[in-house]
């Protein structure tokens, strides 16, 4: 499956509407003989509604900026995740007061969901007449038919993204790869160089005072050494042709307040604040537990090392395409326009004041991406100097259905 995008990323919103699309509109109005038939998107996080395509004489009547959820008939059928057929909006409860199809002399209604690539019912493909009218089955059949080629506009869409994506990050990539020898031997040289040098003195020294500034500095370059040697043993894993994402159940609240009871002590030696805001509740997805705890890690560990006072909260939600969005917010030093996507690219860096003050290898981010990645994910990141930074990450995961057990 390719990745999941939203609406807006596939450009399937918010522009000129999408060719096919339209003509699957289209092609519904002129099968239902209807004047008005649309490709909609219902946003419950931001209270609104969308029109991805909108057919028919009435078509204008349809504001761009979409409609409020309260004043949405779709809502029903995302509520339903099936078709909903409506033969009288006047007389329905749920329709009868509604302002806007009173104002356009609405009727009847008919629409069956379409889904985003996780398989949430995000929206549907609808059609509207101004008198009442019986829907047959047969009426339902066909709607849900033209769903199922929403479907897979969808997912065309999503391919030829991923298509375009790849290709240029792999040019990217053989532009970057191109100066990777001479990246390792200067990240190995200089921590060598400590080590070589402080060994050499050691065998010399004879003030304690010395000694133990000496042995300070083999500490530092070795770990440093270890630290750097690691990453990239991380980046050469996660490249590997065998890497493996292996799905459990789990909580990814639990999941996430255990990771950040181990980062406390890095914050607690700053008097930083660690925050959960979790808006997940007790709902379980199928995730790989040991590559988000990787992840998480690496990302909290960047908060907290750019961050001298504040916090840094972890937040837990899901959009209105069914993607867990995991965001790191924190007070720091935050990070310039400019520097945003390269952060992500191996041996690449926040501005060169910030990096030398708060040290890293510059490959962190470069193995989170390709972790992210691994899971069909995406990460992106919202900053500017002075006022924090956030990482947004967002990943297709499968909520898990809890069976009820007899007993």
């Amino acid at each position: 499956m390719p990745k999941s995008y939203t609406f807006e990323a596939l450009g399937l919103l918010h522009g000129t509407p999408d060719t096919a699309l339209a003509n699957i509109a289209t092609l519904a109005a002129l099968i239902f003989g209807v004047p008005l038939s649309c490709v909609t998107v219902v946003d419950r996080p931001q209270g609104r509604q969308h029109i991805a395509a909108g057919i028919g004489p009435l078509a204008d009547l349809l504001d761009p900026a979409g409609l409020p959820l309260e004043h949405s008939v779709c809502r029903f059928v995302q509520d339903a995740g099936s078709t909903v057929a409506i033969s009288d909006l006047q007389s329905d409860p749920r329709t009868a007061d509604n302002p806007v199809l009173l104002a356009a002399g609405l009727r009847s209604y008919i629409g069956s969901p379409i889904h985003a690539l996780t398989g949430k019912a995000v929206g549907t493909i609808c059609c509207m007449s101004q008198s009442p009218r019986n829907w047959t089955p047969r009426d339902i059949a066909m709607l849900e038919h033209l769903a199922a080629n929403v479907d897979a506009v969808v997912r065309l869409r999503a391919l030829e993204r991923q298509t375009s994506t790849t290709d240029a990050r792999m040019q990217d990539d053989r532009v970057r790869r191109a100066g990777y020898a001479a990246h390792l031997g200067h990240e190995i040289r200089t921590p060598l160089t400590g080590i070589v040098a402080a060994t050499r003195l050691l065998g010399q020294a004879s003030d304690p005072a010395q000694t133990t500034r000496l042995v300070g500095l083999l500490d530092r370059s070795a770990s440093k050494l270890l630290h750097f040697v690691s990453d990239v043993m991380d980046l050469a894993e996660v490249d590997g042709a065998d890497a493996v994402v292996e799905e459990v159940p789990l909580s990814l609240r639990d999941l996430m307040a255990d990771l950040l009871s181990g980062m406390r002590p890095a914050a607690d030696a700053k008097g930083i604040a660690l925050h959960l805001d979790d808006r997940l509740g007790a709902v379980r997805h199928r995730g790989d537990a040991a590559t988000l705890s990787t992840v998480m890690r690496k990302v909290l560990g960047n908060a907290i090392r750019f961050t001298d006072e504040g916090s840094v909260t972890l937040r837990l939600q899901e959009d209105a395409y069914g993607q867990v969005l995991i965001d790191v917010i924190d007070t720091g030093c935050g990070v310039a326009p400019a520097f945003h996507d390269a952060l992500f690219e191996e041996f690449e860096a926040a501005e060169p004041n910030a990096a030398r003050a708060h040290g890293g290898t510059g490959l962190g981010l470069a193995i989170v991406r390709r972790m992210i990645e691994g899971m069909d994910g995406s990460i992106t990141l919202r900053s500017t100097p002075g006022h924090g930074a956030t990482v947004a990450i967002a990943l297709p995961l499968q909520p898990v259905v809890e069976l009820a057990v007899a007993i």
